[in-house]
């Protein structure tokens, strides 16, 4: 069953944790998630930088949202594999969630969290599954 964008949105912005998070959905379309959030101190560890399993769950849920976007069916995660290239410091993220590549039973999509400057801090590749 294929998914909305106002389904997405709602999924992405009313989930306890994303709330805690205060997750703001931008961007939608038919392959590109674009999500905001910005820093609390909840969040942080020493040096006010963000904690590595905050940018792990915020770019699961991106690219797990784009796979569902362009899946017929619900969608599972395979694999995530992350990549911390600078310290995740800012007042405001942005996550980047595309498609890499669709396929009959995986899904390949990417994850990109940038700073307030704009620069490239967090990336994640991951593949999902469709469940039938």
């Amino acid at each position: 069953m294929s998914v909305t964008q106002q389904d997405l949105i709602a999924y992405i912005e009313s989930h306890p944790m994303s709330k805690l998070l205060e997750l703001k959905v931008e961007e939608i379309t038919e392959d590109r998630v674009v999500v905001k959030f910005p820093f609390k101190e909840l969040i942080s560890i020493p040096g006010d930088m963000v904690h590595g399993g905050i940018s792990m769950y915020v770019l699961d849920t991106v690219c797990w949202s784009v796979a569902r976007l362009v899946s017929d069916t619900q969608v599972l995660t395979l694999e995530l594999k992350f990549s911390f290239l600078e310290p995740l410091k800012g007042k405001e993220f942005k996550v980047i969630g595309k498609i890499l590549k669709k396929g009959k039973r995986t899904i390949f999509a990417e994850g990109e969290i940038y700073n307030d400057k704009g620069k490239l801090c967090v990336k994640a590749l991951g593949t999902f599954m469709k469940v039938s």
